[in-house]
């Protein structure tokens, strides 16, 4: 497991740069029931905030996009000044709106996946914790049951089919491109073919969260000095690791392979690229616990050729034009609906 800046939950709620937010009262199979659906949860959901046609999104699911978003990006959202945390949500709610406006025409296609697939999504999510308790505690953090999951990996699905099926329809052709073009690029924007300095690390994790009680703290400080004795005693890391790291790399023996400065968690980062080849840690304690890292190797910052980055530019020239052609589109299908904001806070935002 990599330790990243923000949680590396699942992509469920991004399609192309959309951010969608679960448990959204979207349209369902008929008009009819969804109408009646929204109307039987009107007293619980509250305030009716906007209509996209006629499917209503509450306030409350706002609260819950934005609670998300807070969670995958710790440390920022919690600073920002009110109007800040104002402008933030219009931008979430555009992008509820959005959601609702390609769900919608998914149903006009009348696009179906099946269950099958849905099934073999969740399970590939799944597999990114380390038990099933863990992924269940993680849905309650972020106020989302399994069921609510599934239904928002069926509405992501067909998203990413009227996406797909708008892309293999459009009759625009990507732009071919010159070697003066592409040499223009390259020179503007050398630093992103630069490879910054990488080391290749493994670890023991003792998992514990920063905010546990002190007992818990202590018992799991315990528990990795105990690990780093026997780790500076000479017994052997990987077979540690395995037999008592909580990450899932620990059926690897720890291996994390090889990451950049900016893939780690600050702590984490800056211990491992102060080490020397074959050199382990003192304990290292970050949000998911404490550590012990040993690096492995170590490959020095790099720049790729022109001629090593052509492809590369080609690909994220071609990637610009078909984001733009996705916006466009998103912007017709607003332009053709009934789209209301119903609180004027939010209003300038959607402009």
């Amino acid at each position: 497991m990599k330790f990243q800046k923000t949680c590396a939950f699942i992509v469920i709620f991004l399609i192309l740069g959309l951010f969608f937010c679960a448990c959204h009262s979207s349209s369902g199979p008929t008009k009819e029931a969804a109408l009646k659906s929204s109307s039987d949860k009107v007293e619980q959901k509250g305030e009716v905030i906007a209509r996209v046609n006629d499917t209503k999104i509450y306030r409350e699911e706002l609260d819950k996009a934005f609670n998300f978003h807070s969670q995958q990006n710790k440390g920022v959202s919690s600073q920002l000044p009110d109007e800040e945390v104002r402008k933030l949500k219009g931008i979430i709610l555009k992008r509820l709106i959005e959601t609702e406006l390609l769900y919608q025409k998914g149903h006009e296609l009348n696009i179906k996946l099946p269950d099958e697939e849905i099934y073999a999504r969740l399970a590939q999510i799944k597999k990114q914790y380390p038990s099933e308790q863990e992924f269940i505690d993680y849905l309650a953090k972020i106020e989302l049951t399994q069921e609510d999951l599934i239904k928002e990996l069926k509405k992501n699905a067909v998203i990413s089919e009227v996406v797909k099926q708008h892309m293999s329809s459009s009759q625009t052709t990507a732009k071919s491109h010159s070697d003066e073009e592409l040499k223009k690029y390259y020179d503007a924007h050398k630093a992103q073919f630069q490879q910054g300095e990488r080391v290749k690390a493994s670890h023991i994790l003792i998992k514990v969260e920063k905010t546990a009680d002190e007992k818990t703290l202590q018992q799991a400080k315990e528990k990795i000095t105990g690990i780093l004795k026997k780790v500076k005693s000479g017994e052997d890391f990987e077979k540690l690791a395995q037999e008592y790291s909580d990450c899932p790399s620990s059926k690897r023996g720890g291996d994390l392979g090889f990451f950049d400065r900016g893939q780690m968690v600050p702590e984490f980062s800056q211990t491992a690229f102060s080490l020397k080849v074959g050199e382990i840690s003192d304990i290292v304690q970050t949000q998911f616990g404490y550590h012990i890292i040993k690096v492995t190797d170590t490959k020095p910052a790099t720049e790729k050729s022109f001629k090593e980055s052509k492809e590369q530019i080609k690909q994220r020239l071609s990637g610009k034009s078909s984001g733009n052609n996705i916006k466009a589109y998103i912007q017709g299908l607003y332009e053709q609906a009934d789209v209301k904001i119903l609180v004027p806070e939010f209003a300038s935002e959607q402009q």
